[in-house]
């Protein structure tokens, strides 16, 4: 690679890196604003289903029902899938749900609100890190 490539390179990487990072601090902000008009709320495992990703890859999802402080009884089946399987049918579990739509609910995991947006940061520190070592190392 020639001087002018690697300086390229570098560019490239300070630009997606900084990208990266707003992305990441975009993500929080968002993750925060949803999550703030939220209720936290305690609900049960009725059951715990396996979808198959591939033939050779499945994940089991816990369906959960909980009440609302307004007294709805609301049952859904988790996004979030685990391998081997986390929950067993009655294991009382945290949900987060949305007054206004309660059928929108989560499992409440803690890391997952902030695991993308941290995940995002650090690769883009990574990224801004390396393209600055590189424009430094082709600018002297």
């Amino acid at each position: 690679m020639t001087t002018e490539q690697f300086a390229i390179l570098g560019s490239l990487l300070l630009v997606s890196g900084a990208l990266l990072i707003v992305g990441g601090a975009l993500a929080w902000l968002s993750a925060q604003r949803k999550y703030s008009s939220w209720k936290s709320v305690s609900g049960i495992v009725t059951r715990v289903v396996s979808h198959s990703l591939s033939p050779a890859d499945f994940h089991f999802y816990p369906e959960i029902e909980f009440q609302t402080q307004t007294g709805k009884i609301v049952r859904f089946e988790s996004e979030l899938g685990f391998y081997p399987a986390r929950h067993k049918p009655g294991q009382k579990v945290s949900v987060w749900y949305d007054e206004a739509n309660p059928d929108k609910a989560t499992l409440d995991l803690g890391a997952a609100k902030w695991t993308a947006p941290l995940g995002l940061g650090i690769f883009g520190v990574i990224a801004l890190s390396i393209g600055g070592i590189i424009l430094a190392i082709t600018a002297g």
